[in-house]
């Protein structure tokens, strides 16, 4: 399961077809259908239906909305609670099955162990490979002997898949036999002799006894090899399934509760945008008006730059033109110019007498108006 809150992946392929030059839309032709759809919406919210009968409606929807998000979001942590507990319960369940597997592989290691029954004597033997003595040897029988008559079979059994047998003396043989030794012998299937023990198996009244014999190798033997081999192998791969199992459970907890997480945090902002209160008109800010603007005084102009005066040694370089020669009418204006610079000057004269009426003395002011009178 993929988290919802992940980006979906996306192929190489899926954006071969895609028409980069139409990114954004613009100048996009609608069809008539999608124009009056547009047409229709925006009439629908520019209407008076719509401010009267349901936006005047928005905060009781609003207040709806968000008791619904909080007991959305109480069934969500439920929820989450509820998966992660079965996920663990269920893990532990496995690693519990893999362990009990694992025992039962260690028990079928060793001998049958059996309890004592009065009156009688049990034996459990376990027939295994000499090369390889962790291998138990499926399908070989196992006989025990009379020892003052060989040829004269007591008792018989035939080892499972784990190269355990178990064999049950009843009271007749065990009463005749009590406290006495006898002999054990492996054979094939088809009766030939692969082992024998003397003295293997001592019988005693209303009690047992565990013993593992080795047998050698030999080509008699491979079938039942092989046999166990692939018994041994199919446990092992069973013990790595079951082991598995419970990592897979983990995981896959993991992802499940990385979703519900996400649900749980995408439910909370929604609560806490629900929750934000709504701005009042004395807190509201101020709508923000364009300053008025200013008027700036008149710029004061400069005075005109004097023309540079050029110095008699600066002589025109290649790019400059020559100085035009001055015309007739030029000559007579600057003559008419100078005359008028000259009426302009004060003439000697009148200098003279300016100088002589500074000069006059505050007596020679006083007679004369004294004459005046």
């Amino acid at each position: 399961m993929r988290s919802q809150c992940e980006p979906p992946d996306f192929g190489e392929q899926d954006f071969s077809q895609f028409d980069f030059t139409r990114w954004h839309l613009d100048g996009l032709t609608l069809d008539a259908a999608a124009t009056a759809v547009a047409g229709l919406t925006e009439k629908l919210f520019t209407s008076d239906d719509w401010r009267k009968n349901i936006q005047a409606t928005l905060p009781q929807f609003q207040s709806r909305t968000l008791e619904f998000f909080k007991q959305h979001l109480k069934d969500l942590q439920q929820e989450r609670a509820e998966t992660a507990a079965d996920f663990e319960n269920r893990a532990k369940v496995a690693e519990q099955v893999t362990n009990d597997f694992r025992k039962s592989i260690e028990l079928t290691a060793a001998p049958v162990v059996l309890d004592p029954v009065p009156n009688v004597f049990q034996a459990s033997l376990r027939a295994v490979s000499e090369k390889d003595p962790q291998l138990g040897l499926p399908g070989l029988r196992v006989q025990i002997l009379d020892p003052n008559d060989e040829k004269t079979v007591l008792l018989e059994s035939i080892t499972d898949l784990n190269g355990n047998a178990a064999l049950t003396f009843p009271p007749e043989i065990v009463k005749d036999r009590d406290q006495r030794d006898t002999h054990l012998q492996i054979v094939d299937p088809t009766g030939k002799p692969l082992a024998k023990f003397a003295d293997a198996i001592c019988i005693r009244v209303g009690q047992t006894e565990e013993r593992v014999v080795k047998v050698p190798e030999s080509t008699a033997i491979d079938e039942n090899r092989n046999q166990a081999l692939e018994t041994r192998l199919e446990r092992e791969t069973h013990a790595r399934q079951l082991a598995a199992r419970g990592d897979v459970l983990r995981r896959e907890s993991a992802k499940v509760l990385d979703v519900l997480d996400c649900r749980l945090r995408d439910t909370g902002e929604i609560i806490a945008e629900l929750e934000k209160p709504a701005p009042s008109p004395a807190t509201s800010p101020a709508p923000v008006t364009s300053p008025a603007p200013v008027i700036s005084p008149a710029p004061v102009t400069s005075p005109a730059p004097k023309a540079p005066v050029e110095s008699p040694q600066a002589k025109p370089t290649e790019k400059e033109s020559p100085q035009a020669k001055p015309t007739r009418k030029d000559s007579t204006q600057a003559k008419s110019a100078q005359k008028e610079s000259a009426q302009a000057r004060p003439t000697r004269k009148d200098s003279s007498q300016v100088k002589s009426t500074q000069k006059e003395s505050p007596s020679s002011s006083r007679r004369r108006g004294k004459k005046t009178r």
